[in-house]
């Protein structure tokens, strides 16, 4: 990630932990990024966002099995993150 152009591209890196909830990952990835609209977030113009997750498996799961960072995630790309 070190080595992608800055004119070009916005990284964001993160690391999961078993304590990770899908509220500091929301408040993380949306502090990285630019307010575009009253409810859209993105990089600054022109940029493209790249997001980096170590350790992506680590969240805690609920009693159901599912992992609310995780569930967070799939979320954002099923609306075109």
């Amino acid at each position: 990630m070190s080595k992608l152009p800055p004119a070009r591209f916005r990284p964001i890196t993160m690391t999961f932990t078993g304590q990770t909830s899908a509220n500091q990952t929301q408040e993380y990835i949306l502090s990285m990024l630019d307010k575009l609209t009253f409810d859209e977030f993105g990089p600054p113009s022109g940029l493209k966002c790249v997001l980096s997750i170590d350790d992506l498996n680590m969240p805690a799961k609920e009693m159901y099995g599912a992992q609310p960072p995780i569930e967070l995630l799939r979320q954002y790309f099923d609306h075109g993150f």
